[in-house]
């Protein structure tokens, strides 16, 4: 019963963290890169890149950025600590890079 508890628990974790990751993307996609604003933190940095260099897939940038930062995350909190933090940043690359949304240009 115990184990039901806990499956179910984490199920519902993951698709709270998955629901938080794709309305991310789609604020990402659909307000900051149209208006060309810039957000805070690792997506920030990303998107600036992906203004200056367009040719980068803003989801690769996002991707290749956060490698360092789950190196140094796994070095001080440890695996345990990281692994939703490894699906939302899974989740949120393959959403950027996804379909595009509204009347956006393709990039």
């Amino acid at each position: 019963m115990k184990y039901i508890k806990t499956v179910r628990t984490v199920c519902f974790n993951l698709l709270l963290i998955f629901s938080g990751s794709l309305l991310c993307a789609v604020a990402v996609k659909g307000i900051i890169i149209p208006k060309q604003f810039l957000a805070g933190g690792v997506t920030g940095l990303s998107l600036l890149i992906h203004y200056v260099l367009p040719g980068l897939p803003l989801g690769l940038i996002y991707f290749i950025l956060n490698i360092p930062l789950f190196g140094i995350g796994w070095l001080f909190v440890g695996i345990r600590k990281i692994d939703p933090e490894a699906f939302v940043v899974v989740t949120e690359t393959l959403e950027v890079m996804g379909k595009r949304i509204g009347n956006q240009p393709h990039w």
